[in-house]
């Protein structure tokens, strides 16, 4: 019989996410994406082999709903300041503090963007990983401020912010790799932020 982890079924259930998403950021630390598997995320979790597949039907999707959940906090965040009053470009920096500060914490860090070839990018980006979220808020933001003016017309909004987001990942890249400070990069990615969206 299962071992119960909660004093109910939802906090049995929210239990056993959180165990596996420091199973899943010890193993991806230690081996990398691929030098693992389900049965050993399992172990580590303290649960049943099969048990896992309750909960993801294979590594990516494992990977991209745990990145999601470890940053819950930041995608509210994220959410907020999209659908808030104030100006574009203004939401847009505040969103890219949220997400560089985010990557100062170590499981966010890892999980989530940094370094970049921690997890394939595909997996994060699958539906149920984080990225799909917010790149719903900056596309929102973008699409704001091409309607008010404060950015330049745009032919692909959602293109735009694909590669928008290279900005962001680079900035945690840099963070990560070379072990800069936050504060020196942040201003660095707003400021190319504003710069590739300003009226021409």
């Amino acid at each position: 019989m299962a071992r119960i982890k909660g004093a109910t079924f939802q906090a049995h259930h929210e239990q056993v996410w959180d165990d596996l998403t420091e199973a899943l950021g010890g193993l991806l630390d230690e081996q990398g994406y691929d030098g693992f598997n389900l049965a050993h995320v399992a172990a580590r979790a303290g649960i049943a082999r099969n048990t896992i597949y309750n909960y993801a039907k294979d590594k990516a999707s494992l990977v991209a709903k745990a990145a999601q959940l470890a940053s819950r906090d930041v995608l509210e965040r994220v959410d907020k300041i999209a659908a808030g009053p104030g100006p574009a470009p203004q939401r847009l920096a505040d969103i890219a503090e949220v997400l560089m500060r985010s990557f100062t914490a170590p499981a966010l860090r890892l999980m989530l963007h940094a370094p970049p070839d921690t997890v394939p990018q595909e997996v994060l980006e699958l539906p149920e990983g984080p990225f799909a979220q917010v790149a719903a808020a900056v596309e929102k933001v973008v699409a704001d401020g091409v309607a008010e003016g404060s950015f330049r017309p745009l032919a692909d909004v959602p293109l735009t912010t694909h590669l928008l987001s290279g900005i962001v990942r680079a900035g945690a890249d840099r963070m990560a790799r070379r072990g800069a400070d936050v504060e020196e990069v942040l201003p660095a990615v707003q400021e190319l932020l504003l710069a590739a969206l300003a009226p021409r």
